[in-house]
């Protein structure tokens, strides 16, 4: 009777650990708040972004958590990076909306204090494709015109860290181009008012989404047209593939040697992910998969696709955090000889 009584009693013990563990594990944001880190002031893309799946991501998380955005601007993104790899606690109630930083730790750059290899990705709202387009204009109509013409043509961009000029750096390496990229324009507005000016001739790199949003009506009207672009990544193939929506625009890929395809698919994962949402190392898997599973139901469903379609004014491609841990895998994966190349093109 003893025996059978202490069985029974380790029985009950184990039970309730495994209920307490397992109801810790499934609601450990319930009575908590999440926070989403943005590397950019107000109102930028990566901004918006995350405020529009801030509205919608508490319902989706056990007990329903209050989401909010904290800002926290500075290095194109690294200071947020580092924060969150160095300071920020592994309880996955801190999640970042983080920039292109990639490119940064690949060329060793002194301020970089993370690891992105050991970061857990949760996922991306928009898997972005970034395009490089030209005024309509005989002397650049087209990539061959642009080899050919005897003036260089101004390509403007935003901040040096960020994809518009490792885009437009890129090109010009491999494609040969010989494009003057100006830095200094603060999003594709400004830079579309300099093409209207005659100040730019071009986009240096610019996402499909910005493209189509704030230069649609060029586009329709064949004002701009768009000469290249870094492509959808295919898991399933392992490389990057014409969009869709612009099939007849060759990708840089396709067009690179191949001696210079692993530095294209190094710069162009940073795409890849677009508007990728990380939690910091040792976060338990059961709250990374709870993140995820949340982050996934949150971009899939309606009324968050109908509020992004509206404020984006496209359609969104959302981008499993698993897809973006596999990449980003293997791109902090590269070679010594790879590493060398990207250092070559961005640090003079």
């Amino acid at each position: 009777m003893k025996k059978l009584s202490f069985l029974l009693t380790t029985i009950a013990v184990v039970a309730a650990v495994l209920v307490y563990t397992m109801g810790t594990a499934v609601a450990f944001t319930e009575g908590k708040t999440v926070r989403i880190l943005v590397g950019t002031n107000p109102g930028g893309g990566f901004d918006t972004h995350a405020r529009v799946i801030a509205r919608h991501l508490g319902k989706h998380l056990p007990g329903n958590p209050k989401i909010i955005v904290q800002n926290m601007p500075g290095g194109s993104g690294v200071i947020a990076a580092n924060y969150l790899y160095n300071v920020v606690k592994p309880n996955g109630l801190t999640i970042l909306a983080s920039l292109p930083v990639h490119v940064q730790q690949l060329i060793g750059r002194k301020v970089v204090q993370y690891d992105l290899a050991n970061v857990n990705w949760i996922g991306s709202t928009n898997g972005e494709v970034m395009v490089a387009m030209v005024r309509n204009v005989k002397e650049f109509r087209d990539l061959k015109a642009i080899k050919s013409a005897t003036t260089r043509p101004n390509f403007g961009y935003g901040s040096k860290a960020g994809l518009s000029h490792q885009f437009g750096a890129l090109i010009n390496r491999v494609l040969e181009l010989n494009i003057h990229l100006i830095s200094g324009y603060r999003g594709t507005a400004r830079i579309k008012m300099a093409v209207e000016q005659g100040e730019l001739d071009g986009f240096a790199g610019v996402t499909m989404t910005a493209a189509f949003s704030s230069v649609g009506d060029w586009l329709s009207k064949d004002r701009v047209t768009i000469l290249v672009q870094s492509g959808v990544w295919d898991p399933k193939a392992s490389t990057f593939k014409r969009h869709p929506r612009i099939k007849d625009v060759p990708t840089v890929l396709e067009l690179a040697a191949p001696d210079d395809r692993p530095l294209v698919n190094l710069i162009s994962a940073g795409q890849v992910g677009g508007r990728p949402y990380v939690a910091p190392p040792k976060v338990p898997a059961d709250r990374v998969k709870t993140l995820r599973d949340a982050f996934w139901a949150t971009v899939t469903s309606p009324e968050y696709k109908s509020e992004s379609k509206r404020v984006f004014r496209t359609e969104l491609e959302p981008v499993p955090g698993k897809v973006l841990q596999d990449l980003m895998a293997n791109v902090m994966a590269a070679s010594p000889q790879e590493r060398a190349a990207l250092k070559a093109l961005f640090i003079k």
